[in-house]
């Protein structure tokens, strides 16, 4: 299978996963509150991965300083957009806000031409373009009300998780150069959920995080769900960068289509009503992501 496959079909795995991780998410945040379903679906992931590292990884694993740092970094940066991700979602509405998270390729390639003197290409600035104002139609900015109308609290506060990821997988990328991919994703997955532990008192609002509260939600198949799907597109991406490492722009930019997915069940599931200039503006913006993964 050459490489250019290999990258694409990575970053399916991972797209398909998270539209149906984002379903999950919009459903079971809805009965368990935002930050609660953000700890049990990261905590579940976390111990999955553990455990099979232990069994499978533990001695074939070689950490490095530098490779570490980055991973640290990284990992920081993707548990702070788990966090304002999922209180997104909670906020509704699903399809428009998982539209909007979906263009975080677009900061880690500005990021990674910034820093680590990516070139860029005539197909990847049509794509920016594209991702751009995808996002401003989405967000409603090209309506006369005022901003906070505009945006809603939920599609504004999608915002951060594009900055949180598309930071986050600019580091990633670089640890993967360093060390191999399961300790890097042991990493991700223990950090994240410390991460949110830090941001809760931030994000949780008046929402309850007593250890009572938990207790319903471990049991609910819409949790155990979406960290079985969010694990397998966070695998997808690592694997991708790991197998195609000059093909990382591809792997993130294809994962990012995961709202076509969201969007059609939460439309159908939900009976979300997606009014029809932010849903072209997130396919404009998706359409966007492919083309950069084509630059």
């Amino acid at each position: 299978m050459n490489v250019a496959l290999t990258a694409v079909l990575y970053g399916l795995l991972a797209a398909v996963s998270w539209g149906f991780t984002d379903f999950l998410i919009g459903k079971s945040s809805k009965t368990v509150g935002a930050m609660k379903g953000a700890l049990l679906v990261n905590t579940y992931g976390a111990v999955i991965f553990s455990v099979v590292y232990i069994l499978f990884f533990r001695g074939q694993t070689v950490f490095t300083v530098e490779g570490v740092r980055y991973a640290v970094a990284g990992s920081l940066f993707l548990g702070l957009a788990q966090a304002t991700f999922f209180k997104a979602m909670n906020l509704g509405p699903v399809g428009l806000v998982s539209s909007i998270s979906s263009v975080y390729p677009l900061v880690t390639l500005l990021v990674s031409v910034a820093l680590f003197t990516v070139d860029v290409s005539a197909v990847q600035i049509l794509g920016i373009v594209l991702v751009v104002g995808g996002v401003v139609v989405a967000s409603g900015l090209t309506d006369g009300k005022s901003a906070a109308k505009r945006l809603g609290k939920g599609p504004l506060l999608a915002l951060l998780p594009v900055l949180g990821w598309g930071l986050g997988w600019v580091f990633i990328a670089q640890s993967m150069e360093q060390m191999n991919w399961p300790g890097i994703f042991l990493i991700e997955t223990i950090l994240t959920p410390v991460v949110l532990v830090i941001l809760a008192p931030v994000i949780k609002g008046s929402e309850r995080l007593a250890v009572k509260d938990f207790r319903a939600g471990w049991l609910l198949p819409a949790v155990g769900g979406a960290a079985l799907a969010q694990l397998i597109g966070q695998l997808g991406v690592n694997l991708g960068m790991h197998k195609s490492p000059d093909s990382t722009a591809v792997v993130v930019a294809i994962s990012a289509c995961y709202p076509v997915l969201t969007i059609f069940l939460a439309v159908r599931h939900l009976k979300e009503k997606i009014p029809l200039a932010p849903l072209i503006g997130g396919i404009v913006g998706v359409s966007g992501v492919v083309i950069l993964s084509l630059g």
